[in-house]
């Protein structure tokens, strides 16, 4: 009885045997074909029983299930988003149809590197080539490791700004300018984002940047991450804030104004014209 060696696929292995008697004998009609041990790497045997009339007994026979090797077809870096943490890769190996099982299977080492290479202490957004080793272990066999193959870099992508918790103070009603804008405070992890051009993030506002606010009125600030194939961030978030009651305006910070006041003529009497007193265009009104 003789079968051929045959290369492990995961599933009970049955190649065809051939049975001689003096001449080759049918399977089926001379004969019936048993397997033992014809999953898993090592020696299978096979077991042929006679069922016609002019064969009578059994024999058996061997053939060596030998290991798959691992191609670098079969091995891809898993993608991780940004934490502001280090992430280490992981890997999804697959192979006739089967996800492999890391320590049954397979070895994984992940590789020192500088700069865009290795998989080890990565952080931050970007692509790391050469970042693991992987060995066939039991079944499986051979070693993957590829300075340049996409299947071998570990890819960090960005994190969605949406993930931060964003915050935004009020402003006064009386609010000119700039100070439109409100105080936004974003954190990602408990690590607080930067604000600007050169940051994590810019702010822009719905609210009108000239004319007269209402207590109560509610507005949108819309922050967007700041691209860049090395930001950490991508998309934009947005967070409420109200309109508060006028601040008390401090006299002598030079922001407000009084108008010339016209020369009077005397009367005997304590002179008191109108004044006129100014704030960043508006017209504050005496007694409020």
């Amino acid at each position: 009885v003789t079968a051929a060696d045959q290369t492990y696929n995961g599933s009970p292995l049955t190649p065809a045997v051939t049975v001689r008697n003096g001449t080759t004998l049918v399977p089926g009609t001379d004969y019936a074909v048993t397997y033992q041990q014809n999953v898993n790497v090592g020696t299978a045997t096979v077991t042929v029983s006679a069922v016609g009339d002019g064969v009578v007994g059994t024999a058996t026979g061997t053939f060596q299930i030998t290991p798959r090797t691992l191609t670098i077809n079969d091995v891809k870096v898993n993608p991780a988003t940004y934490t502001g943490s280090v992430q280490l890769p992981t890997v999804t190996v697959a192979s006739d149809g089967r996800t492999l099982v890391q320590g049954t299977d397979f070895d994984l080492e992940v590789l020192a590197g500088t700069g865009s290479t290795g998989g080890q202490n990565k952080v931050n957004r970007g692509s790391y080539k050469n970042a693991v080793k992987v060995t066939g272990i039991g079944n499986y066999t051979g070693t993957v490791q590829n300075a340049t193959s996409a299947n071998t870099t570990f890819v960090i992508d960005p994190a969605p700004l949406s993930a931060a918790d964003v915050v935004a103070g009020n402003i006064p009603a009386n609010a000119t300018g700039a100070q439109r804008t409100p105080k936004v405070t974003a954190t990602f992890n408990g690590v607080q984002l930067v604000n600007g051009p050169t940051g994590d993030y810019t702010v822009k506002t719905d609210c009108p940047t000239s004319g007269t606010l209402t207590p109560g009125a509610e507005y949108t600030a819309t922050l967007t991450a700041v691209s860049g194939t090395t930001k950490n961030f991508t998309g934009s978030t947005t967070v409420k804030f109200k309109v508060a009651a006028a601040d008390a305006v401090p006299i002598d910070d030079g922001s407000v104004t009084v108008d010339p006041i016209d020369d009077q003529t005397y009367t005997g009497s304590a002179i008191e014209p109108p004044v006129t007193v100014m704030h960043g265009g508006d017209t504050l009104v005496e007694g409020t």
